[in-house]
C-alpha cells in the first residue's frame, strides 16, 4: 500500500516537472506572446483598479448628496430636497442612495400634491428597493392616490398587488382583511374568507387576527 502511495506522488511530481518544463520551453520559443498576454492582464488589472476606484467615488458623492437632501427633506426645505434627490436619480444608480431617492421623491410629490409624478416615482422605488416594507409602503401609497382619486378599482387592484409582490410587509395582514371586507360587501364571499382565511393562517401574530376571525365567522 506505501510502495502504491509512494508511486502516485512520484507520478504527480513528474508531470509537474514536465509541465513546468513545457511551459518554460514555450516561453523561450514565443517571447512576444507571453509578453502579449502578460500585457493583456496588466490592462484588465488596471480597468479592474480603476472601476472599483470610480464605484468608490461615486459611492461616497451619492452618501454626500443623499445626506444634504434628506438634510433639507427634515427641514422642511422641499424644492431644496427635491433637487439633490433628482441628483441621485440621474446618477449613481449602482448605489443604495439612487434606490432611496426615489421613495423620497415619491413622498415629496406627494406631499406637493402632485399625484401623478408621485405615481411615478413610487413605482420606480417599488422596482428597485429591496426591502420589503419601503417597497409595501410604495406600492401603499399608489394605492390611496388612486383612492383620493376616486378610483375604488384601481384602488383595491393596487392593494392585491401588494400581498402577491410583498407578503411580508408589516401591513399585509390588514390589507387582506381590507380586501375580505370588501369583497364581502360585495358579495363575493368565496373571495372574501378566502382572504380572512390567509389573515388566519399567515399571519396569527397580526393584530386583525380575531377581527377576521371574527368575520369569518358572519360568513359561516
Amino acid at each position: 500500500m506505501a510502495r502504491t502511495t509512494s508511486k502516485h506522488h512520484e507520478l504527480k511530481e513528474d508531470k509537474f516537472i514536465t509541465s513546468i518544463f513545457k511551459a518554460y520551453d514555450y516561453v523561450k520559443a514565443n517571447p512576444n506572446k507571453i509578453l502579449t498576454y502578460i500585457a493583456g492582464i496588466a490592462v484588465v488589472a488596471i480597468i479592474v483598479i480603476v472601476v472599483i476606484n470610480i464605484a468608490k467615488t461615486s459611492k461616497k458623492e451619492a452618501i454626500t448628496i443623499f445626506g444634504d437632501a434628506y438634510m433639507h427633506y427634515e427641514n422642511k426645505e422641499y424644492e431644496k430636497a427635491i433637487e439633490e434627490f433628482q441628483k441621485l436619480t440621474n446618477k449613481y444608480s449602482s448605489t443604495n442612495e439612487h434606490k432611496l431617492a426615489f421613495f423620497y421623491l415619491g413622498n415629496l410629490y406627494l406631499r406637493a400634491n402632485e399625484l401623478d409624478k408621485a405615481v411615478e416615482y413610487f413605482e420606480k422605488a417599488a422596482s428597485l428597493l429591496k426591502s420589503d416594507d419601503l417597497k409595501g409602503t410604495s406600492l401603499y401609497a399608489i394605492a390611496k392616490i388612486y383612492k383620493s382619486k376616486g378610483n375604488e378599482e384601481q384602488y383595491y387592484t393596487q392593494l392585491e398587488k401588494i400581498i402577491k409582490k410583498v407578503p411580508d410587509y408589516f401591513h399585509t395582514p390588514n390589507i387582506l382583511l381590507e380586501l375580505g371586507e370588501h369583497y364581502q360587501k360585495n358579495g363575493n364571499l368565496e373571495q372574501a374568507k378566502n382572504f380572512y382565511k390567509k389573515v388566519i393562517d399567515d399571519y396569527d401574530w397580526s393584530g386583525v387576527l380575531y377581527k377576521a376571525k371574527n368575520k369569518l365567522n358572519e360568513i359561516e
